[in-house]
């Protein structure tokens, strides 16, 4: 493998002979953390705690490092969570936010400092057609980051005079990504997190690991999860299709056995309309050719030609002595 799997990835390992194959699912172990907590912000009362976090851990609010924790919530699929505190803290106290996946590993602390107040969160969001840069409105002065779904800075600005703020991202995000845009004044207050939605204009990597089982009525593979695979045949006609599952495995079972070496492709479907390259399949050929006509068995034409009769010959010649 080219890179660790430590993250409890869903891996598939394949054995493959003349276009058949076996296949067994594996989990890898996950000694991973998640990503440090992101765009916190403490809300004007002081009773909740807001930010980004890696979608379904567990974040543990505490009031220093080691020490007990005060609250938890669980990261929505979009990595927002919202933590309901027992009470506020103190003008200038600092609280101390940890993520936890299901593996039990725990992040480093990201912190917040509550001012007692709360920045106004960023409007009128739009995202370049080349997916590069986010622009909108926020209090003039202000710091405006930009997280991805998975809570990383994507990078910041601060907005001008008239509030007008844009932000150049370090990726373009044209896949239907999930963006997060925050806003903090001088005083270290932080604005709740403003949604913005990439469009998906990127088409998903050709589907791979292609094979048919032995009775060629079956096709399986690997693609982007939550695609649509389809099969073709040399003539663009469908002949099945699937969903891909979150593991990105499928299996597309097919109109007709194929096994006569026919040319098949395999293509995906984003929900955006994006379709892939083709990936290309050759199939068996099990199937014997046809037998050579058999031609009904008759006896031999016999052409014959009677002799001529006596009558018909000349007279013979008389002998002559000499």
């Amino acid at each position: 493998m080219n890179s660790p799997f430590t993250n409890g990835e869903a891996l598939e390992v394949r054995a493959t002979l003349n276009s058949q194959s076996a296949s067994a699912g594996v989990l890898a172990p996950d000694t991973t953390a998640p990503s440090i907590p992101s765009a916190l912000g403490i809300s004007a009362d002081g009773l909740s705690l807001s930010g980004l976090a890696e979608p379904g851990s567990t974040v543990q609010v505490r009031a220093v490092p080691g020490g007990p924790v005060l609250a938890t919530a669980v990261a929505a699929p979009d990595g927002t969570f919202l933590v309901i505190l027992p009470s506020a803290p103190a003008i200038g106290d600092t609280l101390l936010a940890s993520a936890q996946d299901a593996a039990g590993n725990l992040s480093a602390d990201a912190s917040a400092v509550y001012s007692g107040n709360v920045a106004a969160a960023p409007t009128g969001l739009a995202l370049s057609a080349d997916g590069f840069t986010v622009s909108g409105l926020a209090a003039a002065g202000s710091t405006l980051t930009v997280y991805g779904n998975d809570g990383s800075a994507l990078g910041s600005a601060t907005a001008g005079p008239d509030g007008r703020f844009s932000v150049l991202l370090r990726t373009a995000q044209s896949n239907g990504e999930r963006l997060h845009v925050s806003a903090s004044d001088g005083s270290g207050a932080t604005s709740p997190a403003a949604l913005l939605l990439a469009a998906d204009i990127t088409p998903p990597l050709a589907p791979t690991a292609l094979s048919l089982n032995a009775g060629g009525t079956q096709l399986v593979g690997h693609g982007e999860a939550g695609t649509t695979v389809t099969v073709l045949d040399a003539g663009g006609n469908s002949l099945g299709s699937a969903l891909v599952g979150a593991n990105g495995l499928f299996s597309v079972s097919l109109a007709s056995a194929q096994l006569n070496g026919q040319a098949l492709r395999a293509v995906l479907t984003d929900a955006a309309g994006n379709i892939s390259p083709a990936s290309l399949l050759t199939a068996a050929d099990l199937t014997p050719p046809p037998h050579p006509p058999t031609w009904p068995s008759t006896a031999p034409a016999v052409c014959s030609v009677a002799p001529a009769s006596l009558a018909q010959r000349s007279p013979s010649a008389t002998a002559m002595a000499w």
